[in-house]
């Protein structure tokens, strides 16, 4: 994962000695404050950014779902940044082209990780690891969580949304098409000690004003991501 921030950063840093060299001024050359606070958070945030399920060990990794939800909440927070800090055009498109890159990354490292497990000749359960990640699945939840931003009732919406994500993700633990899967085994189910909606509420505090930040929280429901199988 720091190898992944670590290429963010290589691409806004080179991003910004183009603009050197293309401007006579570093004053108009250089990042603004708005786009440096930007650019700290996007990257801070994402750092632990990762398909395995860190709080069961190096090993276990999460399923689609799960990761889509957490991909969902950076892709969350993006949006606030955008919308709260002022960016150039030509900034907000490095960051947009740097941030999809980000997540198909991701994706791919997940993708390849059970490619890795099904060909391995000491897996003894194949069956485990027989069917390829569903990148589609991840972005759909994305875009849906994302989509929550712009409700009325963001809370509301969004309840709504992990109630539907939540039972997809107990669907497939129960259908035998899918209930034999490594990443729908209840030994890799890492949503109750993942705290994602409290890293999103201190996000939230962090970066909004007191009289918007009410729009934005959310409800720390224990149903949410306490799942019995």
């Amino acid at each position: 994962m720091v190898a992944d921030n670590t290429y963010m950063a290589q691409q806004l840093q080179s991003s910004y000695k183009k603009k050197i060299s293309n401007n006579t001024s570093t004053k108009e050359s250089g990042y603004n404050m708005d786009e440096l606070m930007a650019i700290g958070t996007l990257v801070k945030e994402m750092q632990y950014v990762d398909y395995r399920s860190r709080p069961l060990g190096g090993n276990k990794h999460k399923s689609e779902e799960e990761f889509g939800v957490e991909l969902g909440f950076q892709a969350m927070k993006y949006a606030l940044i955008k919308d709260n800090y002022e960016m150039r055009d030509g900034l907000q498109s490095k960051l947009d082209m740097v941030f999809q890159e980000f997540v198909d990354k991701q994706n791919e490292k997940a993708a390849d990780y059970i490619k890795r497990m099904r060909n391995d000749p000491f897996v003894r359960n194949e069956e485990a690891y027989r069917m390829d990640w569903n990148d589609q699945l991840v972005q759909d939840i994305m875009a849906s969580l994302v989509g929550n931003l712009d409700a009325v009732d963001v809370n509301g919406s969004f309840q709504k949304d992990m109630s539907a994500i939540l039972q997809g993700y107990i669907n497939h633990t129960k259908n035998t098409e899918t209930s034999k899967l490594s990443r729908y085994h209840e030994y890799h189910n890492s949503w109750n000690k993942s705290n994602y909606i409290a890293g999103w509420n201190r996000f939230v505090e962090h970066i909004l004003p007191r009289d918007s930040m009410r729009t934005y929280l959310l409800e720390e429901n224990p149903s949410y991501v306490d799942i019995t199988i």
